[in-house]
């Protein structure tokens, strides 16, 4: 796949906007090549907000966590994916990595969207699956622009004593409840780091950089950062005139739109390149799904399609945040179908706790590929701090191809406070695989 130079132009426009909206001095994005062998929902789009270059319908694709879905924005719609093009489609989830959308992505985008620009805002998560994703984003749309942003913020820097001071490092979230600075108003916490004595650092997010990195190079993509100044210090600064202060990990309208600058800057520039390159075909190529995925999860839609047994029950178990179950109360079955055209692993989510005793344990037995099949559902295990209830995702067999539906029977197993609840039924590969806890969107984003 051929690189792309961002040419001198396109650089110096970003940086002239950002000067002026901020007062920032530098910025930084990287280019890296890619290897010769690599060739749903959509949220509302009649929000009025400020298009930081104009009304070029570029089509964009954007993949996050809660500062790309917009979270503590007055109005969401002006997080930075809104501010390059009117038309944009924000596959962003709160409390989300990239492991959710590389395993479903064909059932979150569809067979009809086509893509200009790509944006993916994963950091310290980029572990779970971001290569994953970018590579099948890049299978599918092989003309369009990728970009990884970085987001870094005040919550990622540390502070000591000293340089070589050996004691614990001090967090900005510690640092901030040690000086007065009545309700931490974002001023007189920018005054009370100015005369700070202390030596600042962020600290190395080696593993993160290298799978970013990776990422980016397997697919030709670029990266973009949040500008840095000549010391920690003063980029810690500067950092927290970009974000909320109370928050201190979501971008403000501010931190926005500096990070729509930078990725304008690119995708302009990369498909005006291809449009002078191939000005028929360009933009219009797509690709394949590769193995392709089914993903059906319904906590937070109450969209559940299965066949079941008469005394199981679709219910909206928690009104407040719209949250959805199939509540199986005692013995019963489900209906899935395989919709590939070969044995594909079944993989069942539902809500688990930290502890034994709310939900009953349930096993589920079919006829697969295999044979008879049976498999422990557990629904506890879940981190000690999820008491409330995390979404957890576990292999239950592999189902026989679409030649007819399997039949899922369920017995309890043991003795429980609350009906066992499930949220999804998904089939997916061995390639690509969920992970155990918090797989699909955990908060109905409709109600945020």
């Amino acid at each position: 796949m051929a690189s792309t130079v961002v040419s001198k132009e396109a650089t110096k426009l970003a940086f002239l906007v950002a000067l002026v909206l901020l007062g920032v001095a530098s910025f930084c994005r990287t280019k890296v090549q890619s290897p010769d062998s690599l060739d749903p929902r959509t949220l509302g789009q009649n929000h009025q907000r400020e298009l930081i270059f104009g009304e070029d319908n570029l089509r964009v694709a954007s993949f996050g966590s809660s500062s790309t879905w917009g979270a503590n924005l007055e109005n969401r719609f002006t997080a930075f994916p809104y501010l390059i093009s009117p038309t944009v489609d924000n596959y962003a989830l709160f409390a989300g990595g990239p492991n959710y959308p590389s395993v479903c992505l064909q059932t979150l985008i569809g067979e009809d969207k086509v893509y200009d620009v790509i944006l993916l805002e994963y950091y310290l998560r980029a572990k779970e699956g971001l290569e994953a994703l970018a590579t099948r984003l890049r299978e599918r749309f092989p003309e369009a622009v990728i970009i990884f942003i970085k987001i870094s913020g005040p919550f990622h820097a540390s502070r000591r004593e000293s340089e070589t001071s050996t004691e614990p490092a001090m967090t900005f979230e510690q640092w901030r409840h040690t000086v007065s600075t009545p309700n931490g108003q974002k001023n007189e916490l920018i005054e009370a780091l100015k005369s700070d004595t202390g030596y600042w650092f962020f600290p190395d997010h080696q593993e993160a950089d290298v799978k970013i990195n990776t990422a980016a190079r397997k697919v030709g993509g670029y990266q973009v950062h949040l500008p840095q100044d000549e010391t920690p210090k003063e980029t810690l600064r500067h950092y927290m005139r970009f974000f909320d202060c109370a928050e201190k990990t979501h971008l403000n309208e501010i931190g926005h739109s500096l990070v729509a600058n930078l990725t304008s800057a690119i995708a302009r520039e990369h498909v005006k390149n291809q449009q002078e390159t191939d000005q028929v075909n360009a933009g219009s190529r797509i690709g394949t799904w590769g193995l392709g995925d089914s993903c059906h999860l319904w906590m937070t839609t109450g969209a559940c399609n299965l066949e079941y047994a008469s005394n199981y029950k679709l219910v909206e178990y928690d009104p407040d945040a719209g949250k959805f179950a199939l509540q199986l109360d005692g013995p019963g079955w489900i209906n899935v179908q395989n919709p590939f055209d070969e044995p594909r692993t079944l993989y069942l989510s539902f809500i688990a706790t930290s502890t034994i005793g709310k939900y009953p344990v349930m096993k589920a037995k079919f006829e697969g590929v295999n044979g008879h099949q049976e498999h422990l559902l557990e629904p506890y295990n879940a981190p000690d701090s999820h008491v409330v209830g995390v979404i957890r995702t576990l292999p239950v067999g592999v189902i026989p191809p679409n030649k007819a539906h399997t039949k899922i029977h369920f017995t309890p197993q043991s003795p429980g406070l609350l009906p066992f609840r499930l949220v999804g039924a998904s089939f997916t590969n061995d390639i690509m695989t969920p992970r155990e806890f918090n797989f699909g969107p955990m908060f109905n984003s409709g109600l945020m």
